[in-house]
């Protein structure tokens, strides 16, 4: 099954952010529609963390640095919607 657009378009920009580069645009997505994407994405990626972290995959200082970076996704996602 392939992906819609939109999630396609979150994928791009989540990935260019934790590798900390320039953001995929995503004009053309219905704005309520990338939103919901954007925070299942973040949603899953906080659970796979803590799973990692669960599984002793990965350690202390890497799960918090993690966290923090989905932490300001999550910030950055809230004020672009305001």
């Amino acid at each position: 099954m392939r992906p819609s657009p939109v999630a396609e378009a979150v994928r791009r920009q989540l990935t260019a952010r934790l590798a900390h580069e320039p953001m995929a645009d995503a004009a053309d997505a219905a704005p309520s529609e990338h939103g919901e994407i954007h925070r299942g994405a973040l949603r899953a990626a906080r659970e796979a963390v803590l799973a990692m972290r669960a599984r002793d995959e990965i350690g202390h200082e890497a799960f918090h640095q993690i966290e923090e970076e989905l932490d300001w996704l999550e910030m950055a996602s809230r004020s672009k919607a305001e």
